[in-house]
């Protein structure tokens, strides 16, 4: 099939006049169009970041709503119409937390300088720990951030970002597992992860202490973090089934 599009698209150019053929792929004429495409691209781009900026401000009252991203566009001088910038709507406002929250992971560390001196359970919890309080100004409207998570149209992205938290946090950590380690420990880290996070969006404790107690439970529950593949299959497994059964609960068809 490939080698029939090459033929026919060879043909069709013989058949074309070669001032038509060069003058449509004029090279200085393509690289203009491209250049100035990505100059749009990234100028747009960078609108979006400050709108939703801004409109996480107001998710603690609106929500993760078109209304927070209005309230947002207003706030920056714009009009509450501008929010169509953001065209998937308000999921493009939880990811954009959930991406700035995994990147500022590794400046949150600078306030612990005893953090190299854990060792490697101690540094997983305290780096979950850190991205949990990320969300603590947000959690009473969290389960609405889980609701768009969980549409099949988000769910490739919300299975992505996770995928790059648990990897964020095992790196911080100081992991150079180049094994199926690799792939072990992110899988019992995801499990972990967002079964604490649905804990905590029902966590009516002082400063979440019965989330965090819930997070050494289950850091108990995978033990064997962090040692070799032969002593955490069991554990894989059961870890598997935590992260199928979890991203089920969010109306999403796990990946494996």
């Amino acid at each position: 099939m490939l080698a029939l599009r090459i033929a026919i698209g060879a043909g069709l150019s013989k058949r074309l006049p070669y001032c038509w053929v060069a003058s449509r792929w004029n090279s200085t004429n393509h690289y203009d169009i491209r250049l100035k495409k990505n100059k749009f691209n990234d100028q747009q781009s960078e609108l979006q970041t400050q709108l939703l900026d801004a409109s996480l401000l107001y998710v603690p009252e609106y929500g993760w709503t078109k209304t927070a991203l209005m309230n947002g566009a207003e706030s920056l001088g714009w009009t509450s119409m501008s929010h169509g910038i953001c065209k998937r709507g308000p999921i493009e406002l939880v990811e954009h937390f959930i991406q700035t929250s995994t990147a500022q992971l590794s400046e949150e560390l600078k306030s612990h300088p005893d953090f190299l001196d854990l060792k490697t359970t101690a540094r997983i919890k305290r780096l979950v720990s850190i991205r949990l309080m990320m969300t603590s100004p947000y959690i009473d409207k969290w389960p609405q951030a889980l609701s768009l998570m969980g549409l099949p149209q988000n769910a490739p992205n919300t299975v992505k970002q996770l995928a790059e938290l648990v990897d964020e946090i095992w790196f911080l950590a100081g992991d150079q597992s180049i094994d199926l380690n690799w792939y072990s420990k992110r899988m019992l880290l995801a499990g972990v992860y967002t079964s604490t996070e649905l804990f905590m969006t029902t966590d009516k404790s002082t400063d979440f202490q019965d989330t965090f107690a819930f997070l050494d439970r289950r850091l108990g529950d995978v033990g064997t973090i962090g040692r070799g593949i032969s002593e955490v299959s069991n554990m894989l497994t059961y870890g598997t089934s935590q992260v199928t059964s979890i991203l089920k609960s969010k109306g999403i068809r796990p990946p494996f």
